[in-house]
């Protein structure tokens, strides 16, 4: 660890392995030159110039074949590394070989099944549990019964119902960059936006790793409190790392209520919204990135009626 820690103070090497590596062979091919300079040097004898052409020479084709074959051999770590990364961006499934016995199998071994292991403990944890450990919120299986609730309620009273998907975006960036705990800083710190800037009489789920669902029972004006709430998030910064401040960025799929509306229909039409939402990212007008949809009503005979969208 001193030497990668020595390795990593070098800016020029600090991000890249290959960079260190390369550097630490070239200084080992180039030990035997360096002993016979400083032999020289303390015997004050001359240097013979062919045999110090040699040595050189024969330090750098030694540096160069053994830099590519230990690269050829660090590639089940690179495969390794570039498997987690995938799981832990868009929870995928990581498929690594399982026949190998030495250190680097072990590892391949290990990843795989900590990450089947983490998927499956996080899909328990969103479907069962009530709450959701960091933020408190409820867990998406609480979530989905509060929206039915609501979606009763709202059709007993004739009452206005509007349930939106907030998806944050740029957190796989944040991981890569500044490591995984900094995507849960940023989800705590958005979570604590959320719960200080809605009415008692809304409610916020933990859908997903990445995705916030918050419904709005009786609101009368959900462009204006997407938009304020959307205002907010992007309007406040946070330190992710010691000296390094970041907006989220968030984009937003309102699903809009409509008398008859299933509590399937009414999430459909968010989960649809926020995908032509999360389209507009490219766009400068963050209210690009708030789209409103209907709920789509079906009728005893089987029909379909389609509300036009906002």
């Amino acid at each position: 660890m001193k030497l990668y820690h020595l390795l990593n103070s070098i800016p020029w090497a600090r991000t890249h392995f290959e960079r260190k590596l390369g550097l630490t062979l070239f200084i080992a091919s180039q030990l035997t030159l360096v002993i016979y300079v400083a032999l020289k040097f303390i015997n004050n004898s001359p240097l013979e110039p062919g045999l110090v052409l040699i040595l050189a020479s024969f330090g750098l084709g030694t540096w160069l074949v053994t830099y590519i074959l230990i690269s050829f051999l660090l590639a089940p770590l690179h495969h390794t590394a570039a498997e987690l990364r995938n799981h832990l961006e868009r929870r995928a499934i990581v498929n690594l070989p399982t026949q190998y016995t030495d250190v680097v199998g072990q590892l391949m071994r290990d990843a795989g099944y900590l990450a089947r292991r983490a998927r499956k403990d996080a899909d328990y944890l969103l479907q069962s549990d009530e709450t959701d450990p960091l933020t408190g919120f409820y867990a998406r299986n609480s979530g989905r019964r509060r929206l039915g609730e609501d979606v009763a309620r709202a059709e007993r009273h004739n009452s206005s119902l509007h349930f939106s998907f907030m998806s944050m975006d740029g957190l796989n960036q944040y991981a890569a960059e500044y490591g995984n705990d900094s995507v849960d800083t940023v989800i705590r710190h958005v979570a604590s936006l959320l719960e200080h800037n809605l009415r008692k009489s809304d409610w916020v789920v933990r859908w997903s790793e990445q995705l916030f669902a918050v419904g709005f029972q009786g609101n009368t004006q959900p462009n204006e409190t997407i938009a304020r709430l959307q205002s907010i998030i992007e309007k406040s910064p946070l330190e992710i790392a010691p000296g390094k401040m970041v907006a989220p960025v968030v984009c937003c799929g309102v699903g809009i209520f409509a008398k008859g509306a299933s509590t399937n229909a009414v999430q459909t039409a968010a989960a649809e919204a926020l995908l032509k939402a999360q389209s507009a990212m490219n766009q400068s007008d963050p209210l690009a990135r708030i789209v409103m949809g209907n709920a789509v009503v079906v009728v005893p005979d089987h029909s379909t009626i389609f509300n036009d969208e906002e």
